[in-house]
């Protein structure tokens, strides 16, 4: 008998925010666009040729988007951690990659988690890719394993998620991750907030499990 046990995953979390997402998407894709009416510069970090927001957190215009990505993440994430941690915002911003626009490898630091909300994006906006942070010391075992092994167990040397509409993800904030181009040739925008999360194991209780 063998038995093969997947030691020591990198934790994902896929979160579906629909349908109370359909009721905010059309104000929300307004925002990101007022917000990049406003400052056409924006910041140059991990995005190539793709606009990247000042960091929005506390602003009084953002906090009810903030609102609603914070319960999802506590009905969620907070389900998974013990009553005496808590996961607070460190930070948010948009993401618009317009045609061929893309994210280069990075990761976050300064925080414990990193996630993001797609807005408006199809099948052609371009994929996530995370990667494995064994890969090269796992690099020959990674190459033979069968094919159905790696799928099952995701040993494999990159994972691939195609950003839907009104999905959140959240991972480890080392995990190195990039965005594939945005392919779509009628020049479609792809939208996204990401956030920086903290992880705080509080003396006391928190009120409530996962409290932000």
């Amino acid at each position: 008998m063998v038995d093969l046990l997947p030691l020591f995953p990198y934790p994902l979390f896929k979160i579906d925010t629909k349908p109370e997402f359909d009721d905010i998407q059309d104000d929300l894709i307004d925002f990101c666009y007022l917000e990049k009416k406003n400052n056409t510069k924006g910041l140059k970090n991990s995005n190539v040729d793709g606009w990247h927001s000042p960091i929005l957190l506390h602003q009084e215009r953002f906090i009810k988007y903030r609102d609603f990505m914070q319960k999802y993440i506590i009905n969620s994430v907070g389900s998974y951690i013990g009553p005496e941690t808590s996961i607070g915002f460190d930070g948010s911003w948009i993401n618009i990659n317009g045609k061929n626009s893309s994210n280069v490898d990075h990761n976050h630091p300064k925080c414990n988690l990193a996630g993001c909300l797609w807005i408006k994006a199809n099948e052609n906006s371009g994929e996530i890719k995370l990667r494995n942070p064994n890969c090269f010391l796992h690099y020959n075992l990674l190459e033979v394993l069968d094919k159905e092994t790696k799928e099952n167990l995701f040993l494999k040397n990159t994972h691939k998620i195609k950003p839907t509409e009104g999905t959140m993800i959240i991972f480890p904030a080392d995990l190195m991750h990039s965005v594939s181009p945005n392919s779509n040739d009628d020049e479609e925008d792809r939208i996204s907030i990401a956030f920086n999360l903290s992880v705080n194991i509080n003396n006391s209780k928190a009120d409530n499990n996962g409290k932000l």
